[in-house]
């Protein structure tokens, strides 16, 4: 969700971080799901005659593959409705190919090639280029794969594809910037430090085969990419790229409003200049973990209050069936959750809290099957006894899992799902097409994610065959391995330690203790009991779990309705079709998006939602418990095409159902009449409590900058409230408090409901009857509480939350709020963002190297816009980064001043461009409306408000908006800080700021401030 009023209005925390995410430029580092070196009948391709691909019926663009004359693999995507132009390269290397003496070499790379090239050699140029044309750009480093990718304004495309071209034809890797960008990279090696998938990938990198490109530490470190005696880093760098930044290895994608032919020459005068140095790519296989390491068990000490078992099977590369999917298919069976699947059986038996499998090594060298179970305590007792629940369950598939008529139902959900795919972000669809084409034969680049071919019920049984007790890594994860108590005789454990890696730290700390080298995660491994893997070897089928029955939630009925007959003036927006005391139904018939889909949105308010945290607390309590209930059919309902949500807000629950209109009916009203009479368990309770007291508690140890984005709505808007304060009323209350919050709860309720898609009105009038009678919203009602954003008074000494975080790294939020909540306040500060947020990365970031996280941002809550900038940082105190931001601030302030209308007027288009953005799916549209609703913009009009006040903006009204709402020694500022092993004595101390102290969260609620520090503990 790049537009910015896509972010709006409903303060989801998980919205907000992956926003977030994308607005500091993150690199998501891949190291478990690979994309693999294409197949030989790719590799065959070479020539420059189009290949004819296979696509969706409901998709209307056009397509064109093709290979140029340095055998650069090129697929061009025509799409004159297209309202952003993209590209997407990526480079078939990863962190497998960095040398040995050189951890992190390629993820080093991506990060060099973008601060400089010879033709464009400023650095910054191309970020800045981007950015100021609507677009944004990144790029991951993978194990085997590396890609780099932007999006911009559809007319600006040729410019963008000369720039982006030269970072794989003449970088300049400038000396200069080398020192610089190691501590960028190490920042970013800081940045999840506490991270337990890091943390855990760090010890089966030294379990790894030592021929497994996955044993290696693809992120790097200022250890690793040092200059030593026997190399210099950027030297390194030098011989790394020739040896294989190489045009054959290279697929490029390309979106644009342009026709084929004018987009085929765009991409033949930018890119046929990158060199084709033959790189040949090895793809022999070779063994997942070390020779005599399995079976063996593993336990490795998390980070976090969290317990998991998983197991994990190597297999032999599986990227040649990828028509058939065999991996696939076994992975839908056994984690299925439906009634009488494996997780069935556990949840049943109060041993686990959630299961996944599938694939946890996918490459061109091996694959790799795991299962992950988050155990609860009682569960973490029975590990052996879980075991061999899997093993009966694998031989439940065996025996009746090796089925046609399975297969055949997971065919025709991909079949749907590619029939009826929908349109998508552009760069991230140009980096999924240009992985694809790493991956499939040319004609399935578009289907590959979707296809199962045809049944192969040899191929099934033989990667089911490989699920066995001797090829299996048995992995117990948990926050004190001395728990476990089976430990190696000594001859085992000297073994067992020769197997593993060398590290770098002694082996003194404890007998049978080992310690990842970079992450310094505490693990062990001992040998499984014989007599346990003879009982696992012979499991047989037991009663309680059964391979799943035919879905009664797949689709029939796929026909499109007709179009209504309209009139000239009918607006094609949402509009009331019935309404009642407490009770308001919108509805809209999709014309636009041409697909069998619908969605059905219904937000249940209450005055009991979130009047005091204890009545939030019971509504999440419910909430959670309804979802527990419900995960079986919801689950199955999921694999027909079905997805339903059920979401606690501040002012009450919604439902949120998408999908297939098909048996949306069936669905909702099964769901509703359980949420009017829900039955819940005193054992479920506990498990349920308990499992969210420890999310809480966990939330402690997360990268500092994601807590400090949830403490934001937490100090400014009402019915939110802080982990500690949910632990404390956690605490007190039971489960008949619950079921008696759900009854005054039930009485109070009036809703919004909305309905889109491929529905006529006379069913939405039947749903939405479904939806009043179930409810009972026909008695008098309390008016619900609405939800309040916090006024920040304009005061010259800024407001501060403390959050002591368990991490080492500070983290600083520099809030600011505009003055009110109109349409031309919350533009102002998106065009304020829009314009700083490049200098503030390349400032404090790239130049600086304050650390890796860095973000300037357009951060709304509710209706109120704000601007925030962020820092965290592994080497400087919030003190100094206060300081910095405000030097940035101010300094920019004159660098703005001397900037002419041209400058101010490409900045104004650029925000434009993504306002004018529209929804790529009916999904998508669908939030909008929705946000639109409950925001109270009920013309949905919200986004042309915005667009037509952006037109309106002067460069001197912008320049007064910065100096006022930034620069004014009474501007509204709010703090939000983790002080890290620095603390906060730098910022208290430092003689130049003063701070309002407040006695607590609820109390600037409720503008009541006093003279207290917030601290959250």
């Amino acid at each position: 969700m790049k537009r910015f009023v896509k972010v709006w209005g409903l303060l989801l925390v998980a919205i907000f971080i992956s926003v977030l995410l994308v607005l500091i430029g993150n690199k998501y580092h891949l190291h478990t799901t690979i994309l693999a070196a294409p197949t030989k009948s790719i590799a065959n391709g070479a020539g420059t005659k189009p290949v004819p691909l296979i696509k969706s019926e409901n998709d209307k663009r056009q397509y064109e593959y093709f290979v140029l004359k340095n055998s650069l693999r090129v697929l061009l995507v025509s799409d004159p409705h297209a309202d952003k132009a993209a590209a997407a390269l990526d480079v078939n290397v990863g962190s497998g190919n960095d040398p040995k003496t050189r951890q992190g070499l390629a993820h080093f790379l991506e990060h060099m090639l973008f601060l400089g090239t010879k033709k464009y050699p400023k650095s910054g140029e191309y970020q800045d280029y981007i950015s100021a044309h609507g677009g944004v750009h990144n790029a991951s480093t993978g194990l085997e794969n590396t890609t780099y990718y932007f999006d911009i304004e559809p007319k600006f495309l040729p410019e963008g594809l000369d720039r982006f071209s030269q970072f794989f034809i003449a970088p300049l890797f400038n000396r200069e910037f080398v020192e610089r960008e190691k501590h960028a990279v190490d920042s970013e090696y800081q940045a999840k430090i506490n991270d337990d998938g890091r943390h855990l990938w760090d010890v089966l990198r030294e379990l790894f085969s030592s021929k497994n490109p996955a044993a290696t530490f693809g992120v790097g470190s200022l250890a690793t990419l040092s200059d030593n005696e026997r190399s210099k880093v950027r030297d390194d760098l030098l011989a790394f790229y020739p040896q294989y930044y190489s045009a054959n290895i290279m697929a490029l994608a390309v979106i644009g409003r342009n026709s084929l032919p004018e987009l085929r020459a765009m991409v033949e005068k930018n890119f046929s200049a990158i060199p084709n140095r033959d790189v040949k790519i090895e793809q022999k296989e070779q063994p997942v973990f070390r020779d005599g390491l399995l079976p063996s068990k593993l336990l490795v000490q998390s980070v976090r209050n969290e317990r998991h078992l998983m197991l994990i099977f190597p297999l032999p590369s599986m990227l040649e069936h990828y028509r058939i999917k065999p991996d696939a298919y076994i992975a839908w069976l056994l984690g299925h959750e439906g009634e009488g699947s494996l997780f069935a059986e556990l949840k049943k038996r109060g041993w686990a809290e959630r299961l996944s499998a599938g694939a946890g090594l996918s490459g061109r060298f091996a694959s790799a099957f795991q299962v992950d179970i988050s155990l609860t305590e009682k569960g973490y007792a029975h590990i052996d006894d879980i075991v061999m629940l899997f093993f009966q369950a694998v031989a439940a598939l065996k025996k009746n899992g090796v089925a046609g008529w399975q297969y055949e139902e997971q065919q025709r959900t991909r079949d749907f799902a590619f029939r009826f795919s929908e349109k998508q972000d552009p760069a991230d669809y140009a980096g999924d097409l240009a992985g694809a084409m790493q991956t499939y034969a040319p004609d399935d680049i578009l289907r590959g994610d979707f296809l199962m071919a045809r049944f192969d019920g040899r191929l099934i049984t033989d990667v089911a065959n490989r699920l066995k007790p001797s090829n299996m890594l048995m992995i117990v994860t948990e926050p004190n391995i001395d728990s476990q108590k089976n430990v190696p005789i000594q001859s085992e454990r000297l073994a067992l330690h020769a197997a593993a890696k060398k590290t770098n730290v002694s082996d003194s700390q404890e007998s049978n203790d080992l310690f990842s080298q970079y992450y310094k995660t505490r693990y062990r491994i001992e040998k499984i009991n014989p007599k346990m893997l003879s009982q696992w070897k012979n499991a047989q089928t037991f009663s309680g779990i059964y391979m799943p029955g035919k879905n009664l939630f797949i689709p029939e009925q796929l026909k499109l309705k007709e179009a209504p007959v309209l009139a000239a003036t009918f607006k094609n927006i949402p509009h009331k079709i019935d309404s009642g005391k407490n009770y308001t139904l919108w509805f809209l018939q999709d014309q636009e998006h041409q697909v069998p889909k619908a969605n059905i949105m219904v937000y249940a308010r209450s005055p009991y939602a979130s009047a005091s945290v204890r009545d939030a607390a019971m509504a999440e309590l419910f909430v959670r418990l309804l979802n527990d209930h419900l995960n079986a059919i919801l689950y199955t309902a999921g694999l027909g095409g079905l997805n339903f949500s059920i979401e606690k807000r501040s002012r009450g629950i919604s439902f949120q159902l998408s999908g297939y209109s098909d048996k949306q009916g069936l669905l909702l009203k099964s769901v509703l009449q359980t949420f009017k009479n829900p039955v819940f368990t005193e054992a479920r309770f506990q498990l349920i409590k308990e499992q969210w007291q420890k999310e809480l508690i966990n939330e402690s140890k997360q990268s500092p900058y994601q807590q400090l984005a949830r403490d934001l709505p937490v100090v400014l808007v009402s019915g939110y409230w802080g982990r500690q304060d949910y632990l404390k009323a956690l605490a007190t209350i039971k489960l008949k408090d619950v079921q008696a919050y759900d009854l005054s709860y039930m009485q109070t309720i009036t809703a919004d409901v909305l309905i889109y898609g491929n529905v006529y009105e006379a069913e939405a009038l039947k749903l939405g009857q479904i939806i009043e009678n179930t409810l009972n919203l026909t008695s008098q009602r309390q008016p619900d509480n609405p939800a309040r954003v916090v006024q920040l008074p304009s005061a010259a000494a800024p407001y501060l939350y403390v959050d002591n975080l368990e991490h080492n790294d500070s983290a600083l939020i520099k809030y600011f709020q505009a003055a009110n909540d109109t349409v031309e306040q919350q533009v102002q500060a998106a065009l304020l963002a829009q314009m700083t947020k490049s200098a503030f990365f390349q400032a404090l970031r790239t130049e600086q190297q304050l650390g890796y996280v860095v973000a300037a941002a357009y951060t709304p809550l509710l209706q109120m816009p704000g601007l925030m900038f962020l820092v965290q940082s592994p080497a400087h105190s919030v003190g100094e980064i206060n300081e910095r931001i405000n030097t940035f601030i101010a300094d920019y302030y004159l660098f703005l001043n001397k900037q002419g209308d041209a400058w101010f007027e490409g900045q104004r288009r650029a925000l434009l461009t993504q306002l004018q953005e529209k929804p790529q799916s009916q999904s998508d549209q669908a939030q909008e409306y929705w946000n639109d609703m409950i925001l109270g913009y009920v013309n949905f009009d919200h986004r042309e408000q915005q667009i037509g006040a952006l037109k309106k903006i002067t460069r001197q009204q912008a320049l007064d908006f910065y100096r006022n709402n930034l620069l004014d020694k009474n501007r509204r500022q709010l703090l939000l800080v983790s002080p890290g092993k620095a603390g906060t004595k730098a910022l208290l101390e430092d003689g130049k700021v003063k701070y309002t102290d407040l006695n607590n969260v609820d109390a600037l609620k409720l503008f009541k401030a006093s003279p207290l520090l917030l601290h959250a503990n």
